[in-house]
């Protein structure tokens, strides 16, 4: 069957992470502090999704052209993007569970009777890497760089342990790759580029670029409110300062609002430069 045997397949979380993941931690305090961010996020503006969250759709609406926004509602909702077209597909992120990324798989299935050719993750966390095994399922080949692989496998259970006081949540286990790779990647003849963010050491980061569309996605190197606090921001100025030169018009966000435009992105800038 076309689509790495999802033609017929059946239509059929807050993301917490905290900082640094110390060496020695207690289980209970990092729950209080799972309990008290989710809290802070829940009241915090344009983020208005339920904490404790894993039954809810996934949203998908075309952006321009074969470059599609997957909205990922539960737990801290996260945006993705994904391109499909007669040659292949192209997925940023899996989701947060196997049960998000059923619903990306089925929609594209709809769109294309290519085989899928990736799935990239945006970074090595749950909300973007969480659905992986789905994908495997389905035969579609994993990505990861070598710098989200390595962080997968030291934080994975801690990731895991951080989603634990909610009571949806259940253990996943970390999925292999196909292919590991080191700075930038093109598929499909260059409709889509990743490129590597630089977030520091014990952060993992994917920008995706789509040149004849213009549109760029940045995962959660690019939040609403800004995410900065688990990156190096030093590395992270860099790096934007950097996809900045690229003649985007459109930016895609990793968590609140998604769709944004170059003023959004220089924003976020000027606030990485104010410390």
């Amino acid at each position: 069957m076309g689509n790495n045997s999802l033609k017929h397949h059946p239509v059929a979380k807050v993301y917490v992470k905290i900082v640094g993941h110390c060496n020695s931690h207690l289980h209970m305090l990092r729950l209080f502090a799972v309990g008290l961010s989710a809290m802070i996020i829940a009241a915090c503006g344009p983020i208005k999704e339920p904490v404790d969250a894993s039954d809810r759709p996934i949203r998908i609406t075309r952006i321009r052209g074969p470059v599609y926004l997957v909205e990922d509602l539960n737990y801290w909702k996260t945006n993705s993007v994904f391109y499909v077209n007669d040659s292949g597909g192209v997925f940023t992120g899996a989701g947060w569970t196997e049960k998000s990324a059923k619903q990306i798989l089925w929609k594209a299935a709809t769109l294309t009777m290519a085989e899928f050719t990736a799935v990239v993750p945006a970074d090595h966390r749950l909300p973007y890497s969480g659905g992986l095994h789905e994908f495997k399922k389905q035969s579609v080949p994993i990505y990861l760089s070598k710098k989200s692989r390595t962080l997968m496998l030291e934080q994975w259970k801690d990731l895991n342990l951080d989603m634990s006081s909610f009571g949806s949540w259940k253990e996943i286990p970390a999925a292999e790759p196909d292919h590991i790779f080191d700075g930038s990647m093109e598929f499909l003849g260059g409709s889509v580029i990743v490129r590597e963010i630089d977030a520091g050491q014990r952060s993992s980061a994917i920008a995706a670029y789509f040149p004849a569309e213009r549109i760029l996605f940045l995962g959660s190197a690019l939040s609403d409110p800004p995410y900065f606090y688990t990156y190096d921001r030093k590395a992270l100025r860099s790096s934007i300062t950097e996809l900045m030169k690229l003649p985007f018009e459109i930016a895609i966000s990793g968590h609140g609002k998604a769709i944004r435009n170059r003023a959004f992105v220089e924003d976020q800038l000027r606030q990485l430069n104010a410390d």
